[in-house]
């Protein structure tokens, strides 16, 4: 079903060669895309993260996997190339979150398609009586930080705007596991300079490998329940392989008296 988006949140690219920013708007429609068949057999879950290029009319004429199992990433890109984004030629990024509820459900056959951010789509499926979800696997392209480094900031004043949204991470690492480059090709108002900052420190295990390059989903979320005045914390964790997410409670508009 092909369906018209409008929302105030931009995309940032990853891994490859990835040039140009997307700041010119969401994308202006899309096709929702069903778990796929073979790897919600198998149970399979996992991020896929997109370089995806337009041309003048804003239509996805390639899209080339970066990151995510391959049982995930091929039907990912094929969906990809159904969307159109804003107009105007450019290099770009998604993101695609599959994700399996272990939980019972009548038909476990079917999945649930939602866009979350214009560069986030979640597709949903879950499990009936007696099946678990497979562990997500971790590809030896996949890269994992040994360290998250020093501690995340949500920006108050993207707080106080109520920005949310993610920013698609590019990392270039040397052979001892230092951050020696990150990028954000596209901007995230307020926020993208802080998942910048905060990805430098990480730490990675050594590698025979004088320089990797690897991709991350970094997102910043109103989604936490930890809310106690004057004590409140910004939970930052491993949501999956290639995704993390820093967490905040939705502010709150005191009425003044």
């Amino acid at each position: 079903m092909r369906m018209i988006i409008a929302s105030l949140i931009v995309v940032a690219s990853a891994g490859v060669a990835v040039a140009q920013s997307w700041s010119a708007g969401p994308p202006g429609s899309f096709v929702e895309l069903a778990y796929p068949t073979d790897a919600l057999e198998k149970r399979v879950q996992g991020t896929v993260i997109l370089a995806i290029k337009t041309d003048a009319s804003g239509k996805v004429i390639d899209a080339e996997p970066v990151a995510g199992p391959a049982v995930l990433a091929a039907p990912a890109a094929t969906n990809a190339k159904l969307w159109t984004l804003a107009p105007g030629a450019r290099n770009a990024a998604l993101a695609f979150r599959f994700e399996i509820e272990h939980a019972l459900c009548a038909d476990d056959t079917r999945s649930l398609f939602r866009l979350r951010y214009h560069n986030l789509a979640l597709v949903t499926a879950c499990s009936s009586r007696g099946r678990r979800g497979a562990p997500e696997p971790i590809g030896d392209e996949d890269v994992i930080p040994l360290s998250l480094g020093g501690a995340p900031v949500f920006p108050q004043i993207a707080r106080s705007a109520r920005v949310d949204g993610v920013v698609v991470l590019d990392l270039a690492i040397d052979a001892k596991g230092q951050v020696i480059d990150a990028r954000a090709l596209n901007e995230l108002p307020l926020l993208d300079r802080a998942a910048l900052d905060h990805a430098k420190t990480w730490k990675f295990y050594p590698s025979s490998y004088p320089r990797r390059r690897a991709a991350f989903v970094y997102e910043f979320a109103f989604d936490s329940q930890i809310c106690a005045p004057q004590r409140e914390e910004q939970p930052f964790w491993r949501v999956a392989a290639q995704y993390y997410r820093l967490s905040v409670c939705t502010p709150v508009v005191q009425p003044q008296r």
